[in-house]
């Protein structure tokens, strides 16, 4: 929402003494200089310029709107794309001008000169992107730092909403530039770019640390498109369930209560005109088939997708072959992952309004570091999957005498409160069970679908009768407030999704300004996700880094000392810069500088010899699984549709994605 159109000014001079700095990193955007395919640009071509003190990161800029590109400095100019990105190959200064010399790639091939002044230094590669505002105040985008700060004050929450009603009205009041749109923008189904400025935080007494983020806006420019009758954009809106359900040897009473619980629903759902917007599925998941001397049938199967082209109860049809297995299995953690990735790929996701995913399980699950595992991917890593695709995962839990027995429940509590957690009901979608009683088993679910259903039927305008008690069973009332009002927040983030998907919301169309990272009301939900833009080509060469990382690890797990140089000698013969590795001690100079500096940490990027020799084996192994278990996530993102461009070239290699910072290694 456009409140006030600004010039874009230059960038702000420090932030106050009292905040905290967050040191940004290099240029992320940058082609490594000594990649693992030969050579970033073309023999006798120019090479863009480094950045000072880099070694192999270019600099980079942002044109402002209205920047337009010479030939020669001084000369005729053309229309550019603002807040286009190019790489800097030279500066010259003309009288008191500074020129910069652009191209769109590293490739030796330049586009032309522009004044600095009519650029933006980006030397880092750090957005912002937009969470789903359900269950928290839109941002609001300040003029000055301080103004942002002030909204972190004593009554800062009652103001910041004050200044949303009065700008929402189109009253904006002074040094508010813009609001964020009312709909959820997904920066991975709408490109924008929001590139961060400049950073800093504050340490509050209450509702712990926020970000002030200084950014600049820029919408995706599409082509205008031809003037249409307007339409209710939530007619096509529908939604579909798919249950993930465990289907051991100790599940049968369960499968058979939502079964139950799903025919009470069905008849009572096929009786309404809520019939043509919701739609079931069901997978069932067991075991690695190693893990059972007998082997299992499966590991994952779907049993159903949501199809609008079948009746509400084909699902129920479906059901009847999933039953639970006559063998056990090794140990009493299964692969709920495994049939959690098979709903994801198998369910065709883009065609619903409404994502919903709920898993039922009575045991833990394999992680990444278990060799049985049929994904070897662990519940971050999944989690992240279902994130990136609108889905919400809810858990059912069964905490059985059994499980209690096996010293099970804590570690899948853990695993489970993870794979459930919900930024936007700043909770977990988990459930547990006490002692797995079957009524009260069945009265979880049929809460939590008629839940759903109702937020269905809230936001579609389709009316339908009560559900209430459709599917059976009871929860206690504490409880069944905690569902219903979890539903309606997450109901009310499907509808702004799709809503923002549907009238393809862009960010706001401001220059420069600050804005919070976490709503200032307690408890302070994130309402800013910060993400690295990776280019294709750093994406591929961070693989193959960690690619030989995992492959060094393996080849000397009876040897763990010769861990760091078996390491070093593959990167020497890849080309790479060995003497790196000795120079810092730690695994991250192998993994780009384009990493440096952000803000975040972790294991595998703060590794050093002594501390990698001081390990267990058993240590090394979970460390060598996380790092496999990325290496997957990778190439999800690599064939993910979701690419795009930052300039006008089309190189595959240029192309950029919003990784998460959690995803990084």
């Amino acid at each position: 929402m456009m409140l006030r159109r600004l010039l874009l000014l230059p960038l702000a001079l420090p932030l106050a003494a009292r905040l905290l700095p967050v040191r940004l990193p290099g240029a992320a955007l940058a082609q490594p200089a000594d990649p693992w395919r030969q050579g970033a640009g073309q023999p006798g071509r120019p090479t863009p310029m480094l950045v000072p003190g880099k070694r192999s990161l270019y600099q980079r800029v942002l044109l402002r709107p209205g920047a337009t590109l010479h030939a020669s400095p001084g000369g005729p100019g053309r229309p550019a794309l603002g807040f286009s990105a190019f790489f800097v190959y030279a500066r010259q200064t003309q009288g008191a001008d500074e020129w910069l010399q652009l191209g769109a790639a590293p490739d030796g091939r330049t586009e032309g000169w522009v004044p600095a002044a009519r650029t933006v230094e980006w030397n880092h590669g750090m957005v912002a992107a937009f969470t789903n505002p359900a269950n928290r105040g839109r941002g609001l985008f300040m003029e000055t730092e301080a103004a942002a700060r002030a909204l972190l004050n004593a009554g800062g929450a009652a103001e910041a909403q004050r200044l949303r009603t009065e700008a929402a009205a189109g009253r904006p009041a002074p040094g508010v530039l813009a609001l964020e749109p009312a709909n959820y923008v997904d920066i991975t189904r709408q490109f924008y770019l929001l590139p961060i400025l400049n950073a800093a935080t504050v340490e509050r007494e209450l509702g712990g640390p926020v970000r002030v983020l200084e950014v600049a806006s820029a919408p995706e420019e599409r082509p205008p498109q031809p003037q249409q009758a307007p339409a209710d954009p939530l007619a096509d809106f529908r939604a579909g369930l798919v249950f993930v359900v465990d289907t051991t040897i100790s599940m049968q009473p369960y499968i058979d209560a939502t079964r139950e619980a799903m025919t009470g629903i069905v008849g009572r759902l096929r009786q309404t005109a809520l019939r043509d917007k919701f739609r079931f599925g069901v997978v069932g998941y067991r075991d690695s088939k190693e893990a059972t001397p007998q082997g299992y049938e499966y590991t994952a199967r779907t049993f159903a997708k949501p199809d609008f082209s079948q009746p509400p109860e084909a699902s129920l049809s479906a059901m009847q072959g999933l039953v639970a297995s006559t063998s056990g299995n090794e140990g009493f953690d299964e692969d709920p992952v495994a049939g959690l990735a098979a709903a994801l790929d198998e369910v065709d996701w883009n065609s619903l309004g409404g994502r919903y995913l709920m898993l039922i399980a009575d045991a833990g699950g394999r992680d990444a570091a278990d060799p049985l595992s049929a994904t070897r991917q662990g519940f971050e890593e999944i989690a992240q999957r279902a994130r990136a695709a609108g889905v919400v995962v809810m858990v059912v839990h069964l905490l059985t005498p059994e499980g209690r027995a096996a010293g099970n429940h804590s570690r899948a509590r853990r695993q489970y409160l993870t794979l459930a957690a919900n930024g936007n009901t700043g909770d977990s979608l988990y459930f547990g069970v006490e002692n797995g009683a079957p009524e009260a088993f069945r009265g979880t679910v049929s809460a939590l679908v008629e839940g759903i259903l109702r937020q269905v039927s809230a936001t579609t305008g389709v009316s339908v009768e009560a559900l209430r008690g459709a599917g059976g069973g009871q929860v206690p009332p504490r409880e069944a407030q905690r569902i219903e009002a979890q539903m309606r927040i997450v109901g009310e983030a499907m509808r702004l999704a799709y809503l923002g998907r549907e009238q393809r919301t862009t960010a706001p169309d401001v220059v420069r300004s600050f804005v919070l990272d976490r709503d200032p009301a307690p408890p302070g939900i994130a309402a800013i996700d910060v993400r690295v833009l990776l280019t294709r080509n750093q994406l591929e060469d961070l693989s193959k880094t960690l690619e030989e990382i995992l492959r060094a690890g393996r080849a000397t797990r009876l040897q763990p000392r010769e861990f760091f140089g078996q390491l070093q000698s593959a990167m020497a013969v890849a080309a790479r810069d060995p003497s790196r590795i000795a120079m810092s001690g730690a695994l991250g100079s192998l993994l780009g500088e384009f990493l440096e500096g952000l803000p975040y940490s972790s294991e595998i990027m703060a590794m050093t010899e002594r501390e990698w020799n001081a390990m267990s084996a058993g240590s090394q192994a979970r460390l060598l699984n996380q790092v496999e278990a990325k290496l997957r996530l990778y190439r999800d993102f690599a064939r993910s549709e979701l690419w795009t461009t930052l300039s006008g070239r089309r190189e595959a290699g240029e192309q950029v994605f919003p990784v998460p910072l959690d995803a990084l290694p």
